[in-house]
This record gives C-alpha cells, sequence and structure tokens, in this order.
C-alpha cells in the first residue's frame, strides 16, 4: 500500500467561505455530527496559502488521521474564496479532491464585509476605521463578491458538486437549512439545533471578543485539546467571570465603535448591485434586503 495512502482519509466535502457568514456554526454542527470527521483547527488553509500548501500532500491527509472508517471528512477554510489574494485555491482543490464537495455560505456583503473588518480589530485593523481598512485592502469588498469566486470553482467543478447557501436561511430556518447539508453530503438528518449553537456570525460584542482571543490559542493543537476537555459550562463561568474586569470592558467597545456611515453603506451597496443581481440570476432566487 502507498504509504500516503496508508497515513488517512482526504476531504470528501469543504467549506470554502464566504467567510463572516456562518461557516463557524455550520463547522461546528458537522463536528457534532457522528458521520463526519472535521480536524480540530477549523481553518487549515491548506489549499490557499503557500507556506501552507508547501508543507505537502502528507500533512494535510495527516489532519484527517484519525477519522473512522464510516466517516466522511472535512474541513472549512474561508480563505478559499478570498480570490484574487489566494488565486490558487480552485486549482489546488481540484488537482488533489477531484469528486469533493462544496458548501458556499453567503451573507450580504455590506454586513459581511463590516464583521469581517470587525473580527480584525485586534489585529491588523486594529487603529483604522471601517472606511480606512477598506481603503487598504481590497480583501473587504473582493470576499463579498461572491459571483466572481464561484466561476473561479465553475472552472474546474460541475455545478451538482456545489450547495450554495444564505446566512439568514441558517439564522432563519436552522433545522430545514442543516437537513439539505446532510442530504447533499449523504449523512443522516440529525437536529443538533437544540445544542445552543452559536451563529458566530451574528454574535454579540463579548462573544466576538472571546471568538477572537481563543482562535489564537487553538492554532496549537494541545491548547486546543486541552480547551475542549474542559466542560463548556466551565469555561462558560471563566470567560464571563474574566470578561467583568474592567480593563476588559474597555476592549469590548471596540467592537461596538467605528459604525458603517450612511454614506459608506450607500457606496458599497452600488459596488456590489451588478454582482448581487448576477447571483440572484445565478442562484434562481431573490435575495431579499441584499439592495437595501
Amino acid at each position: 500500500m502507498n504509504k500516503i495512502s496508508a497515513i488517512s482519509k482526504l476531504p470528501e466535502f469543504l467549506i470554502i467561505g464566504a467567510a463572516r457568514s456562518g461557516t463557524t456554526t455550520l463547522y461546528t454542527y458537522l463536528r457534532m455530527h457522528p458521520d463526519v470527521y472535521m480536524p480540530k483547527v477549523k481553518e487549515p488553509e491548506y489549499f490557499s496559502k503557500d507556506e501552507i500548501f508547501n508543507r505537502g500532500e502528507k500533512w494535510y491527509r495527516s489532519l484527517f488521521k484519525k477519522a473512522k472508517r464510516q466517516q466522511i471528512c472535512g474541513e472549512a477554510s474561508t480563505s478559499y474564496t478570498h480570490w484574487p489574494h489566494y488565486p490558487y485555491a480552485a486549482s489546488r482543490i481540484a488537482s488533489l479532491l477531484p469528486k469533493v464537495k462544496l458548501i458556499y455560505i453567503m451573507r450580504h456583503p455590506v454586513e459581511r464585509a463590516y464583521s469581517h473588518y470587525k473580527r480584525n480589530i485586534y489585529s491588523c485593523e486594529h487603529d483604522r476605521s471601517f472606511e480606512q481598512a477598506l481603503k487598504k485592502n481590497r480583501i473587504y469588498v473582493d470576499s463579498g463578491m461572491y459571483m466572481k469566486q464561484i466561476k473561479q470553482y465553475l472552472r474546474f467543478f460541475p455545478r451538482k458538486n456545489f450547495l450554495f447557501l444564505i446566512h439568514t436561511d441558517l439564522v432563519q430556518k436552522p433545522r430545514l437549512t442543516l437537513n439539505r447539508i446532510s442530504q447533499f453530503l449523504g449523512i443522516r438528518e440529525l437536529d443538533l439545533t437544540a445544542k445552543n449553537i452559536v451563529i458566530a456570525a451574528s454574535s454579540s460584542p463579548r462573544e466576538q471578543f472571546r471568538l477572537n482571543v481563543t482562535k489564537h490559542f487553538r492554532k496549537n493543537l494541545g491548547i486546543s485539546f486541552i480547551i475542549d476537555a474542559i466542560p463548556k459550562s466551565w469555561r462558560d463561568k471563566v470567560f464571563y467571570k474574566i470578561s467583568d474586569l474592567h480593563i476588559l470592558k474597555k476592549q469590548f467597545k471596540k467592537y461596538e465603535q467605528n459604525k458603517i456611515l450612511p454614506e459608506t453603506r450607500t457606496r458599497l451597496l452600488r459596488e456590489f448591485e451588478i454582482a448581487n443581481r448576477d447571483l440572484e440570476h445565478f442562484l434562481r432566487r431573490v435575495l431579499p434586503g441584499w439592495f437595501m
């Protein structure tokens, strides 16, 4: 047997984006499903980032080595739909995973862009307004040009390989949306909506702060394992005790400031308008609220 194939499976599905559109919720749900295996690191970013892709296929396969024989494997990396910032993601996926199923969940592009910016407040954009961030980095707009992202993948995959979802579907009809995903992947329908899964893209400022802090720790698999070993109720109690400290309350305010200026929202709506019309036509569905 080939040494690489003996190591582990490869993904049968990928959640390719969009960032800040509910991908963490989908990842959390699917990780809880007994028919699915997903690595503890939510976003391996293997196909998008050159420095990670250069680790090689053996490294990528090792992420799935603990999968059981009956489980299907998947991963969720939103940078796979950050074209043209990561231009080779689609072609690299097609080369290694030619039959992979692709889940792409999308959100109102202006709201998505602002949420993307808020996620970065504690990193590169911490000292900039939303308007300054838009000028400095096109990724906030480019990632919301959904048809441009989709067309990159249609060069390599037939439409039947895709499941296209809208963020409001997940928020307003979670059970129906999760069942659509189960059917698409060919796994048992399992309702986990009663388990209080937070829809991360619309969480509170306090929860957004928590996600930003913990994601850095979870990049270390050892620390991630320790975190997961602690009951969630205990983790919640510790976090909310710490978050009541005065110094952290100041940090939460960063998530509430720098609101979108009305003129910025109007400009972005105009910029996205044609792309949104194209997406409506492609999906054969109306996208209510996406033009206001």
